[in-house]
């Protein structure tokens, strides 16, 4: 994955998907990916074959059904490009070159896996996880310890991270999620205010309403006037 987000469902397994993940599934695992639509998944992927391969790609940390958050990505990226470059070639060494190609990524892939990052860099890759976390499942949490526990940090550590990395708490990025959510929803199916604000967890659609305004500088009542 180079950009945007999503999931995948592989073999009954769940992968949150984000820029540097790779994985991998076998061609008889049920599988089902899915991206956020409001961030639209950019992947490369690869078809192998061979009896070497399952080998190849667990020296790759990557065995079927598993994923892994590679750093850096810029390198792995134009690996493939060259990949797909040299493929669409029709010259009499194409194979041998997408070949070459073919092993150079793996290595690159093999290299990234067992990369040991900077403690910043470890902090920025766990903060993405945090961000990533909250922009697929903004909906259903609702409190700073679900994040925590589901990337396994300390939630003074998510609050860090958020601080250094998005200028705002992570109660705040979680709340504006929350609300553009909201506002989605609202344009897409109307409905009542307070019906909305029961599906993000809100009891008082009065709160619901402020906290919107406090986003959006209107009120979920405005923003329907708008609807087509």
């Amino acid at each position: 994955m180079v950009a945007g987000r999503g999931t995948a469902v592989v073999g009954g397994r769940r992968l949150e998907l984000g820029p540097g993940v790779v994985f991998a599934y076998g061609l008889s695992t049920p599988h089902e990916i899915r991206t956020a639509p409001d961030d639209v998944l950019v992947k490369y992927f690869v078809s192998l074959a061979g009896s070497g391969v399952l080998s190849r790609l667990r020296r790759c940390q990557i065995a079927p059904g598993e994923a892994r958050q590679l750093t850096p990505q810029a390198d792995l990226a134009s690996a493939f490009e060259g990949l797909l470059r040299e493929g669409q070639h029709a010259g009499a060494k194409r194979q041998a070159l997408t070949a070459a190609l073919l092993e150079y990524l793996l290595l690159k892939i093999e290299d990234a896996a067992s990369f040991t990052a900077h403690p910043s860099e470890r902090a920025r890759e766990a903060f993405l996880r945090c961000k990533a976390y909250i922009d697929a499942e903004a909906e259903n949490i609702r409190t700073l310890g679900e994040i925590a526990r589901a990337v396994g940090a300390e939630s003074s550590s998510v609050c860090r991270w958020f601080r250094r990395y998005q200028g705002m708490s992570p109660y705040h990025y979680l709340l504006r999620r929350r609300m553009n959510l909201a506002a989605e929803k609202l344009l897409e199916q109307g409905g009542l205010v307070k019906e909305v604000a029961a599906r993000f967890g809100f009891t008082d659609p009065f709160h619901f309403s402020h906290q919107f305004k406090a986003v959006h500088g209107i009120p979920p009542s405005e923003l329907l006037k708008y609807r087509r």
